[in-house]
C-alpha cells in the first residue's frame, strides 16, 4: 500500500464510553440507560484519570492523530455555568497528546448532552439549542487553544435522528431522547423536522465561533455514518432526498394507528389501500433520507430543500469527514437485516464490504473537491461476518490506499477505537469489543490494558509508511 507522507494514521475515543459515571455531572445517555434497562457505562476504562496511559499506547503504534470528545455536561454544568476545572482537564489531555507527537482532534457532541439542557431547554429540538451550542463550543475552543488541528462538532449527526424516529420494525427508540409512548408518525416527522435544521445551524454557528476564537487555521467539520451501497441505490437515495420535502419524503400518507396492548385488538377491518400506502412511503421516506447518511453532505453542498438546511449552513465546512464500517453490495442486499443486526449491538453479524468505503471517498470528493477527506472511524470487532479483525484492517486501508491513487485527497485514517469500551448501553461482550487494547470491562477491577494482535498489525502497517 502507498500513502502520502503527510497521511495520518490515528486512533479515537469518547467520553461517555470511556470515562467513569459521575453523578454529579450526568449526561442525557445517564438517564437514558438507566431508563431503558441498558448496560449503564460505570467505571467504563477510567479514561479521565488515565488518558496518559491510552494516549502513550497509541503513540507507540505511531500513530500521528488521537481523537477524544468532551463531555458537555462536565464542561457547563448547568445553562450559562462553565467548570474551569474541567476544561483545564482537557486542555491537559490535548497537551499530552501533543507532547507524544500526535495531533488533537477533539468532538464537541458525541451522542451526548446534559440534562439540563434537555429538560430546561427541549434539548436538540429547542430554538435557542443552535445558538446554546455555539457558546459551548466557544468556550471550548478558547480553553484549549489553537494546538487543536482539527474540531468535529456532532458526531455523526445521521445516526441523531434515531433518538425522534423509530424504524418500523421496532417497538424502541435507538437513542435519547425519544418520543413518549404512543407518539403518532406525524410526532415523529415534525420532530425530525426541527432536529435536522436545527443541526444544520448548531454545526454553522458552532464553526463560525470556534473560528472567531482561533482563526480561519481551526478545521471544522463533521463525520456522517455512511453505509456502504451500490453506486445506483445511492444516486436513487440521493435524489430522493433531494427532491421531497421532508413530510413528504418520511410520510407522504398518515392513518390512524390501532393501539395494540391486551385489552385493545387491531381491528383489521379498518386497514385500507392508503394504510398500505403509508407503509411503502414510511419505508422509502426513512430509507431515503434517515437511513441515507447523504443527506448532511447533501445540505452542506446546497442539494437539500431549505426547509432542512438553511442557506446559513451551505459550504460551512473545512473538511470532509465521515465514518465508515458496513456495507451491501448489489448481490447482497437481500442481506439487508444483518444491518439491522449492526444496529442492535451485534457486530459479529454486520455486512462487510471495503469496496463501499472505497466509493464514498470518491462520491464525496466529487462533491467537495477542494478540500481535504478524513475518515475518523473505521473498525471492527474481532470478526464481522466471518472476516477475522486484520483482515478488515487490510481491506480497508486497501480501499484508502486505492482512493488515493484516484486523486482523492485523504488526509487521515482512524482506527476505532484505541481500547474496549462501553458501547452504548450494549453488554459487553465479543459483539462489542473493537479496541486494539483490549480491556476486561466487567472482570479486571484493575482495567489493565493488553495489546490485540491487530495492534501488532496496526504497529506494523503504519511502520511500513514512515520510511
Amino acid at each position: 500500500m502507498a500513502f502520502p507522507k503527510n497521511f495520518l494514521f490515528g486512533t479515537a475515543n469518547a467520553d461517555h464510553q470511556t470515562e467513569a459515571y459521575d453523578p454529579e455531572h450526568e449526561d442525557i445517555w445517564d438517564l437514558w440507560e438507566r431508563d431503558q434497562g441498558l448496560k449503564p457505562r460505570g467505571k467504563a476504562t477510567d479514561f479521565w484519570n488515565r488518558y496518559e496511559e491510552d494516549i502513550a499506547a497509541a503513540a507507540g503504534l505511531g500513530c500521528k492523530l488521537f481523537r477524544f470528545s468532551i463531555a458537555w455536561a462536565r464542561v457547563e454544568t448547568s445553562c450559562g455555568n462553565f467548570d474551569q476545572t474541567a476544561l483545564t482537564h482537557y486542555r491537559e489531555l490535548a497537551d499530552c497528546i501533543l507532547k507524544h507527537g500526535m495531533k488533537p482532534m477533539v468532538t464537541l457532541h458525541h451522542f451526548v448532552w446534559p440534562v439540563w439542557l434537555e429538560r430546561d431547554h427541549g434539548g436538540m429540538l429547542g430554538e435557542d439549542f443552535p445558538d446554546l451550542f455555539a457558546r459551548y463550543a466557544e468556550k471550548v475552543a478558547s480553553g484549549l487553544g489553537p494546538e487543536i488541528a482539527w474540531w468535529v462538532t456532532f458526531n455523526e449527526p445521521s445516526q441523531l435522528t434515531f433518538g425522534y424516529i423509530k424504524p418500523w420494525w421496532q417497538n424502541r427508540y435507538y437513542m435519547p431522547p425519544g418520543l413518549p409512548q404512543g407518539s403518532s408518525v406525524d410526532a415523529e416527522a415534525k420532530a425530525v423536522g426541527k432536529l435536522i435544521p436545527n443541526l444544520f445551524l448548531a454545526h454553522t454557528r458552532a464553526r463560525k465561533a470556534i473560528k472567531h476564537q482561533l482563526g480561519d487555521s481551526a478545521q471544522v467539520g463533521v463525520n456522517p455514518l455512511v453505509t456502504g451501497f451500490p453506486i445506483w441505490l445511492q444516486k436513487v437515495l440521493d435524489w430522493t432526498a433531494c427532491h421531497r420535502r421532508l413530510s413528504e419524503a418520511l410520510f407522504k400518507f398518515t392513518t390512524r394507528r390501532a393501539i395494540v396492548n391486551r385489552s385493545v385488538k387491531h381491528d383489521y377491518s379498518t386497514e385500507t389501500k392508503t394504510g398500505w400506502l403509508n407503509w411503502a412511503w414510511r419505508f422509502w421516506g426513512t430509507a431515503s433520507l434517515i437511513a441515507n447518511s447523504n443527506w448532511w453532505y447533501l445540505g452542506i453542498s446546497g442539494r437539500l430543500a431549505p426547509e432542512l438546511c438553511p442557506k446559513e449552513a451551505i459550504g460551512a465546512q473545512d473538511f470532509v469527514g465521515l465514518d465508515y464500517y458496513w456495507g451491501l453490495p448489489t448481490h447482497r442486499l437481500h442481506c439487508f437485516r444483518l444491518l439491522e443486526d449492526a444496529a442492535q449491538g451485534r457486530f459479529l453479524r454486520a455486512p462487510v464490504w471495503p469496496r463501499g468505503l472505497y466509493h464514498a471517498l470518491r462520491r464525496f470528493s466529487r462533491w467537495f473537491p477542494e478540500q481535504e477527506l478524513l475518515i475518523i472511524e473505521n473498525g471492527c470487532p474481532p470478526s464481522a461476518n466471518n472476516i477475522s479483525r486484520g483482515e478488515y484492517m487490510r481491506s480497508h486501508l486497501s480501499a484508502v490506499e486505492a482512493a488515493i491513487h484516484k486523486g482523492v485527497p485523504v488526509r487521515a485514517y482512524n482506527w476505532w477505537s484505541i481500547t474496549s469500551n462501553r458501547e452504548w448501553g450494549h453488554p459487553f461482550d465479543p459483539n462489542t469489543d473493537f479496541g486494539l487494547y483490549f480491556v476486561d470491562l466487567d472482570h479486571d477491577p484493575n482495567l489493565t490494558r493488553l495489546p490485540t494482535a491487530e495492534a501488532d498489525l496496526y504497529k506494523k502497517i503504519i511502520a511500513s509508511h514512515q520510511t
